[in-house]
């Protein structure tokens, strides 16, 4: 009778405690992520195309950072998820550049770059890394390139340089778009604000 008593009891402290959940601390966001987009609210970035003498731009209206700083294993809130996002998708018709980052434990797990309508996604574009990388005379240190060539798109390579962003594109009849500058709409604005975001 007494074992049966014992283990009730076991069970019961072991019940008692996975129902009030135990809270897990995430690790500090590495903020060298932040070099992949080295951004700023209400910025402009220009791209040329040197051979037409044509430029476009890209608007940031918008950054949001949010990362997990503790979860409860009491809730569904998924583990040390992390969030970085520019701008949403709306009707804007100045919104021609959107970005969406997921992040686990500071690891990215997923990545998606829309550009005037070309969307550019390590799952359905062909995906690489490069170290030393040649963009028209610029050598990059490290960069990540998304091809779509085989997708349709008008924008069919996407080229980003850690430090510097995205430094071009090549469209479908290889004209390449680089980099030219990025400008401050408003002056004096900081950078991008992480914001903690705790689950339970």
């Amino acid at each position: 009778m007494r074992i049966f008593i014992k283990n009730v009891l076991i069970v019961s402290v072991f019940l008692l405690a996975v129902s009030c959940g135990r809270t897990i601390d995430c690790p500090n966001f590495d903020k060298q992520i932040l070099e992949w987009l080295p951004y700023k609210d209400n910025q402009i970035i220009y791209f040329k195309n040197f051979e037409s003498d044509s430029v476009i731009e890209l608007n940031i209206k918008k950054i949001v950072v949010e990362h997990t700083s503790h979860y409860s294993t009491k809730y569904d809130c998924g583990t040390c998820n992390d969030l970085i996002e520019i701008n949403s998708y709306s009707n804007d018709s100045e919104e021609n550049l959107y970005v969406n980052i997921y992040l686990q434990e500071n690891k990215i797990v997923s990545e998606d770059y829309t550009i005037m309508g070309s969307s550019f996604y390590e799952y359905y574009s062909i995906y690489s890394e490069e170290s030393n990388y040649d963009f028209n005379g610029v050598i990059y240190e490290n960069v990540k390139i998304f091809d779509n060539s085989e997708n349709g798109t008008f924008y069919i390579k996407l080229i980003i340089a850690k430090g510097f962003g995205i430094v071009g594109f090549i469209d479908k009849h290889g004209n390449n778009w680089i980099l030219n500058k990025a400008e401050d709409k408003e002056p004096y604005l900081q950078m991008i604000n992480i914001q903690n975001v705790p689950c339970g």
